[in-house]
């Protein structure tokens, strides 16, 4: 795994320790509701805690879980209102739940 070598932003060191395995989707949540924040700094941060937690449990097979937090990202206001990256980012969630709602293929 790349080095993220950016950790001035939170969540994403966070994010980038659960893709390593060594933090919990709810720890991430935890420390971002206990940060003190300004309204739009904590929505964006859920925004991106929900969207990459999601993604994660996406490519780990863990389709529930994944919906979850992917409904979560697409829901919050912040992502799609920000503009450039982060709409991008909204996006790319809300293309994903809708994969992740497609039904399986059958033979």
């Amino acid at each position: 795994m790349l080095k993220y070598e950016k950790d001035d932003r939170e969540p994403f060191p966070d994010i980038y320790r659960l893709f390593e395995g060594k933090i919990t989707p709810e720890k991430i949540l935890e420390n971002i509701q206990k940060a003190d924040l300004n309204a739009e700094e904590q929505s964006k941060r859920l925004f991106y805690a929900y969207l990459y937690i999601g993604l994660n449990e996406s490519l780990q097979g863990r389709k529930d879980a994944a919906r979850s937090y992917l409904q979560k990202a697409v829901k919050n206001e912040w992502g799609p209102g920000a503009g450039f990256g982060p709409n991008y980012m909204w996006h790319t969630g809300r293309l994903e739940l809708q994969l992740l709602f497609k039904p399986e293929p059958t033979e």
